[in-house]
């Protein structure tokens, strides 16, 4: 276990913020960690009656990439997890969540990020409307579950959310 000794703030942004720590490892060595801190985020993959769940497409700049993911959105201060998904649902995908379940949480990245992503499924109830943010320009997309897992093998999908929750599905479908 580390030992925090220190931390100077490097960044204050409106998503993430940047700090650096110093730290005494195991041995007395003194060491630092940059760290990104950002508040987390929830995602959901919502199954319509056709068995098929809804993914978002949108542009990812930081990856200069088109991304196929499951909808997603970032933590309000002091927002249950569960509120942020329901709310994303509805923004992204125009359809209320139902029947939503919890499937647990991934870390993106550990080392020297602090986001961590709550993993919701459900099903699409009534469709209500996108509201997407006036940044975002997303289109919805409908896939299988066996469609996805193929487009992940095939590194057509890239996003670890979306592949740790397709895997997390499969698993429950198949009763693990």
């Amino acid at each position: 276990m580390e030992k925090h000794i220190s931390t100077t703030r490097i960044y204050d942004g409106r998503i993430v913020n940047l700090r650096n720590d110093v730290v005494e490892c195991d041995g007395g060595i003194i060491a630092e960690r940059e760290i990104i801190e950002h508040p987390g985020g929830a995602s959901i993959a919502m199954m319509d009656e056709d068995g098929k769940y809804l993914l978002v497409s949108q542009y990812r700049y930081a990856q200069q990439l088109e991304m196929l993911e499951y909808p997603a959105g970032k933590l309000e201060p002091g927002e249950d997890p569960l509120e942020t998904v329901i709310r994303e649902a509805q923004e992204e995908t125009g359809y209320e969540a139902l029947d939503v379940e919890y499937l647990g949480f991934c870390v993106p990245t550990g080392a020297y990020l602090q986001e961590r992503i709550y993993m919701y499924m459900g099903r699409c109830g009534k469709y209500v409307g996108t509201d997407f943010d006036r940044d975002e320009n997303l289109s919805l997309k409908r896939y299988t579950l066996e469609e996805l897992t193929e487009m992940i093998m095939n590194n057509e999908i890239v996003d670890a959310k979306t592949m740790a929750m397709t895997f997390k599905i499969m698993q429950k479908r198949n009763g693990k």
